[in-house]
């Protein structure tokens, strides 16, 4: 089992990457958040892995923190809940965000992530809510929902087509407080977007 590596970026291609490591290319799979903290190519890099082994294929899939190896090992242990999905699922949401979602039986929010469907986010929801506790800080738990203009600006921009990472870092860089609607804040966050 390869549980990391540490090497030179040689290739990006969303959502493949290549490490080089003494003179071997490793190709692995990796979610928008880790590609997101990549360094540039020909940089040295060091990612903790999971390699999945099928009669088909060894895949190996690159994680840049050791809690996202930690929650998709997690998530591919739900019934119906393979890598191509738990990917997915981290390509969208942070880890921290996936916890609250469950922890706040958040079932609708799952359903607008590529590839989960009614019945498995009721199954992720189910089966993960015993382990959500650990991927929360102290407090996060019992954090009021996020504030529910940005929920909704929040589901307007995945709507719009914007990947869930890419519409949460646009509402990020927005002072919240100064927005009196849902629509003002979506209005902002896109004029963002539209400069990034």
């Amino acid at each position: 089992m390869i549980a990391s590596l540490r090497g030179k970026l040689i290739e990006v291609n969303p959502p493949q990457i290549v490490i080089e490591v003494n003179g071997v290319g490793y190709l692995c799979q990796a979610s928008m958040t880790t590609i997101y903290q990549l360094p540039p190519a020909e940089a040295d890099v060091f990612l903790h892995t999971h390699q999945v082994v099928r009669e088909d294929a060894h895949l190996l899939f690159a994680f840049a923190e050791k809690q996202e190896r930690k929650c998709f090992c997690e998530l591919i242990k739900i019934n119906g809940v393979g890598p191509k999905v738990a990917l997915a699922i981290l390509s969208n949401i942070s880890v921290v965000d996936l916890a609250l979602w469950v922890a706040q039986e958040e079932v609708g929010r799952f359903k607008k992530i590529p590839g989960v469907g009614p019945k498995m986010a009721q199954r992720i929801v189910l089966d993960f809510k015993d382990k959500a506790k650990q991927f929360l800080g102290v407090g996060e738990l019992s954090a009021e929902p996020q504030n529910r203009y940005s929920d909704e600006a929040f589901d307007a921009l995945l709507a719009l087509g914007y990947k869930g990472k890419e519409a949460q870092l646009a509402l990020d860089k927005i002072t919240k407080d100064d927005y009196g609607s849902s629509q003002d804040m979506i209005k902002a966050a896109l004029k963002g977007l539209a400069k990034a």
